[in-house]
């Protein structure tokens, strides 16, 4: 008997398939939701190795068993221009009958044209909504991102018929009122080959902490935080700790930062790594370890290393931004770190360095056991979303 398909999503944006950058993976993971409640999804993404001049249809591929295709990521002045208004691409894939178009993050000009589009062809619109950017570049830069960013957020995303975001920020921001709207952090595949089935603890002397990512746009991750205050710590008490960078070398650390802190003492840089390698390093490490600052694009966004850690059985130290605070259970996922002063952060985070390995292993099997990021786990809500989004 054949599969009934509750409709066809078309899922657009930004995203660099297979797993090039962190919205990929949600993505690929919310497909796969959809996918079993009964739609068929297909995606459009973007790729830097794309000649502007190549045809959609060139592009087809099947990734995780999802049809895919890409549009060439823009590089002169006119190709920004047509990326951020022109919606030609999803008129020419009409062929596919979408019944829903789920536009992640998607440009303002070419939003309010997709609503229109959408509109007359009665297919129900949705935003993938993850990030609160200020702008950034030359005035010029400035100027037309910060345009995008307040007629997207503050205009467009009221007029679509759901909303999915990433933060209790966001939620709270759209709640009262855009009428269909779902919380959903950063989700993964827990049945994929690449993610850890049990936890490894070094138990010698050394409390082995990872940072994996990059500092991302206006350096959202505080790496320098990180290290001049876990510099402090180690010439003031008798904790031996080894902190694995792994997103960037040495090198980009110093040109962004430029602070040393003793940095070869006690910290390896290892730039960029295959995702499934850097799962395995996260896996190994006792502790998963980011400082950000408190900001409105921290508190709009949600830290996609929070969601890999816990699911790779690691617990976090964080301090307190987003609503992490939902998902870091003090001492069973990890432990909210107090950035106000350096004393603070001190008497925070020797919570969790005073644990033994035994009492670090437990909480590493808690993280692995939990699956608080697996997409099998929003199924329900997502339900209830779709629904009421038809109705």
């Amino acid at each position: 008997m054949q599969k009934k398909i509750k409709g066809t999503i078309l899922y657009i944006g930004g995203f660099e398939l297979p797993d090039k950058n962190a919205a990929a993976h949600r993505v690929i993971a919310n497909a796969k939701a959809f996918e079993k409640l009964g739609f068929e999804v297909v995606l459009i993404g973007v790729d830097k190795s794309l000649k502007s001049s190549s045809t959609l249809l060139d592009t087809k591929r099947v990734f995780e068993g999802f049809v895919s295709y890409s549009i060439s990521y823009p590089k002169s002045f006119l190709q920004w221009l047509s990326y951020l208004s022109s919606i030609d691409y999803v008129k020419n894939s009409q062929n596919l009958s979408p019944t829903h178009i789920i536009a992640y993050n998607f440009p303002a000009i070419g939003l309010i044209r997709l609503i229109t589009y959408c509109r007359r062809n009665e297919i129900k619109i949705i935003g993938d909504c993850t990030e609160w950017y200020q702008g950034t570049g030359s005035f010029v830069q400035r100027t037309v991102k910060s345009v995008d960013v307040y007629l997207r957020m503050k205009v467009f995303n009221f007029r679509l018929d759901g909303l999915i975001v990433i933060s209790k920020y966001l939620n709270d921001f759209y709640s009262l009122k855009v009428k269909n709207i779902i919380n959903i952090p950063p989700l993964v595949d827990l049945e994929q080959k690449k993610w850890p089935k049990g936890v490894e603890v070094n138990k010698k002397e050394a409390i082995e902490i990872i940072y994996a990512g990059s500092p991302g746009a206006g350096n959202k991750d505080r790496i320098d935080w990180l290290i001049i205050n876990l510099s402090k710590l180690l010439g003031t008490t008798n904790c031996k700790v080894r902190l694995s960078i792994i997103g960037i070398t040495q090198e980009e650390y110093l040109k962004v930062f430029k602070t040393r802190r003793n940095i070869e003492n006690f910290v390896k840089f290892y730039g960029k790594m295959e995702h499934k390698e850097v799962l395995k390093k996260v896996n190994q490490a006792h502790f998963c370890l980011f400082l950000r600052e408190q900001n409105r694009s921290n508190n709009a966004g949600f830290p996609t290393k929070l969601a890999e850690a816990i699911s790779c059985g690691t617990p976090v130290l964080a301090n307190s931004t987003s609503n992490i605070s939902q998902f870091i259970q003090e001492g069973k996922t990890g432990f909210i770190l107090d950035v106000s002063s350096y004393e603070s952060f001190a008497t925070s985070i020797m919570k969790a360095f005073s644990l033994t390995f035994e009492e670090i292993e437990k909480i590493k099997n808690h993280c692995l056991e939990s699956r608080m990021f697996h997409f099998g786990e929003y199924l329900d809500e997502f339900n209830s979303f779709f629904n009421s989004v038809s109705k």
